[in-house]
């Protein structure tokens, strides 16, 4: 069947194949609307240093991850002073990671990754969130990873967006480069 449209006869759902089938592209060809249109990696583009305030701060430091083989799909977050713009609507996975380090100063406590979210772009709140244990009192090098993810419903770029932020209860090093990273992957329509 050679067509331009195929349109349900009735109502607004269409099916392709049954339960169990799989629904091939052939070679070359390419899909709209359909699975994961959007990958995009970013990482922490230099070392940050809290003290042990446990305060909560939105990182703002961020460059988009581009070495090969890293793979980033279709169009692009954007960010300005820590708020995390989407380039379309859709439902979104982010997973956040916060890699850390203590050097020998004894200092015992929590680091922690937070995802927080806005559907009217002003007020915050946090959607998900992961302490993560430090252990100083040996007094050496201790090396720690706090890592979040959370499901947003963008149904407005323009009011629907996000910040990183962190809180730390020693003081420590919060890593720069591919060891803090966040990853926003749009895995359905909205």
């Amino acid at each position: 069947i050679e067509t331009n449209t195929i349109a349900p006869s009735t109502g607004t759902t269409l099916t392709l194949g049954e339960s169990g089938d799989t629904v091939t592209l052939g070679s070359g060809a390419t899909q709209s609307g359909l699975g994961t249109s959007i990958v995009n990696t970013w990482n922490n583009s230099s070392e940050i240093n809290p003290t042990a305030t446990a305060t909560l701060t939105t990182m703002t430091n961020w460059s988009e991850y581009t070495t090969s083989p890293t793979a980033n799909v279709g169009s692009s977050m954007t960010h300005s002073s820590g708020v995390w713009t989407f380039p379309e609507t859709g439902i979104y996975e982010i997973r956040f990671a916060v890699q850390y380090t203590e050097y020998g100063n004894a200092y015992s406590g929590y680091v922690g990754a937070y995802i927080l979210a806005t559907t009217n772009n002003s007020s915050y709140n946090t959607q998900n969130a992961n302490l993560s244990w430090l252990d100083g009192s040996a007094g050496g090098a201790c090396h720690g990873l706090a890592i979040t993810k959370s499901i947003i419903d963008v149904t407005d770029t323009a009011n629907v967006k996000v910040k990183l932020g962190y809180n730390s209860q020693a003081t420590t090093v919060i890593q720069a480069g591919d060891a803090t990273s966040v990853t926003f992957t749009k895995i359905a329509n909205t």
